[in-house]
């Protein structure tokens, strides 16, 4: 009894050392640099710390460039989440740090100290707007369910200790 108990604790003291991260979807009118709906996602934040995002990525834009991967200096990459919202970020990265197949000069920003957001085909800057003027917005992206690898543990661990227990003399009968 006592190794079950046992296993059962360190399988469940394994759900208490995931962290879940949030991946967060925006857009904007990329008014700025020649218009075109722009929309993208944000990945790897951490809820209630401020933290580097794993992946920033531009989905699709209108305009026809900087659809990719963006990967920025450590000091271009803050992000604070609260409660599930994004509450102060900056992040920015010039070409050259691209690591989706795609050869491209673009430049993307986004700050929120100054509350503007550009994606340019300049390798060097990007012609930032307004949030207002742009229409920005982040909304949560749906979280993608894990498969629930601690309750396959612990089955397994009940089933361990159920065979150890039969093969002890004298117990249970």
């Amino acid at each position: 009894m006592k190794t079950l108990i046992a296993a059962a604790m360190v399988v469940l003291s394994s759900f208490a050392a995931q962290a879940t991260t949030l991946d967060f979807n925006f857009s904007f009118t990329n008014t700025a640099n020649g218009g075109g709906v722009v929309t993208g996602i944000v990945r790897g934040l951490t809820d209630n710390a401020t933290t580097s995002a794993s992946s920033l990525e531009i989905l699709s834009n209108e305009g026809g460039f900087g659809v990719r991967e963006y990967v920025p200096s450590t000091a271009g990459n803050s992000w604070t989440v609260a409660n599930g919202v994004i509450t102060n970020f900056i992040f920015a990265s010039q070409s050259g740090h691209s690591t989706f197949p795609t050869a491209d000069d673009s430049t993307f920003a986004i700050l929120s100290s100054l509350q503007e957001v550009g994606l340019s085909n300049d390798p060097f800057v990007a012609l930032r707007d307004t949030f207002a003027a742009t229409g920005f917005s982040f909304t949560p992206a749906a979280a993608t369910v894990p498969l629930p690898v601690g309750a396959v543990l612990l089955l397994s661990a009940l089933g361990v200790a159920a065979l150890l227990r039969r093969r002890q003399p004298g117990v249970g009968t």
